[in-house]
């Protein structure tokens, strides 16, 4: 607002008129929301298309998964494992970027100085759950946890990458964990189809048919991405658009889990940091990549 009266009283002087000025508090913006009925409010969650839409999908998708799951069930005489994987965003400083309140003192300012970049810095945690923990042992006999993979923002063959990579080997992370980078920190195609690359079980003699659920992405729906699945023996199968939020085992299960108990050990590690002399710390790329497996 002080910019909008500072160009305002600019083009006045320019051409010789009066200058018409106010006086922003609080309470011209409290008239100000209540005459154009707006009012200050935070993101919450909703529903991102109609309610009939909703169903139709859900229906249709719901439809098509019980009729593989009973095709394979009276073919082949067992129900298929089903694995569903998304992306979700992090930042460097995730408890800052959740808008958490902070103590101060009371009738203080909280300015935000310092710091701030690291709210907006994202990378993006890859996660996947599967409908039976039972059946986590590949076709070799070994136990396997569901695939996850930290993706930074960097270009591919770079510095970054080589230091990420080789600090995933030289600490011994385990096959189900790998670290990725990007030009903007986001899985396009390429990236989609390098991660089931790593993560999907070959196709052997002797293993059943899986299935495999992502949500309504351009890069999952790609005839590259289904080729691969569908030569590794897994069926992949679309939600429809909009129905993630209430459909999705990573959206409805466990990302919110993930994402609280990662704030939680990235406050008492950025504590920690801020004791040992640093002002204003910020969890690096390898601290982010060890909280995800510590938490697995």
């Amino acid at each position: 607002m002080h910019q909008l009266l500072e160009h305002l009283a600019y083009a006045c002087l320019l051409g010789g008129n009066p200058v018409q000025t106010l006086n922003p508090d609080s309470w011209w913006f409290k008239r100000w929301e209540e005459e154009y009925g707006l009012s200050m409010r935070k993101a919450n969650r909703k529903y991102q298309v109609p309610r009939a839409v909703l169903k139709e999908r859900l229906e249709l998708f719901l439809v098509s998964l019980f009729s593989i799951r009973l095709f394979i069930s009276l073919v082949f005489g067992y129900d298929p494992l089903i694995l569903n994987w998304d992306q979700s965003p992090f930042h460097h400083n995730e408890t800052g970027a959740q808008d958490k309140p902070i103590l101060g003192v009371r009738g203080s300012i909280v300015p935000v100085v310092e710091g701030n970049s690291d709210t907006r810095s994202r990378w993006t945690a890859n996660l996947m759950t599967q409908s039976r923990f039972t059946a986590v042992a590949d076709s070799r006999g070994n136990v396997r946890m569901p695939p996850a993979e930290c993706m930074f923002k960097a270009e591919p063959g770079g510095s970054v990458d080589t230091r990420l990579q080789t600090y995933l080997r030289s600490r011994g992370f385990p096959q189900w964990f790998t670290v990725t980078v990007g030009p903007k920190g986001s899985y396009r195609e390429y990236d989609i189809i390098e991660f089931l690359d790593k993560h999907l079980e070959p196709w052997v003699e002797g293993r059943q048919w899986r299935i495999l659920l992502a949500d309504d992405y351009s890069a999952h729906k790609s005839e590259n991405v289904w080729a691969l699945c569908w030569s590794r023996g897994y069926i992949i199968l679309i939600h429809g658009g909009g129905v993630t939020p209430v459909a999705q085992t990573p959206d409805t299960d466990l990302n919110e889990h993930v994402r609280r108990n990662y704030g939680n050990k990235e406050s008492r590690l950025l504590i920690e940091k801020m004791r040992c002399g640093q002002t204003v710390p910020k969890a690096t790329h390898e601290e982010c990549m060890s909280l995800i497996v510590s938490m697995c």
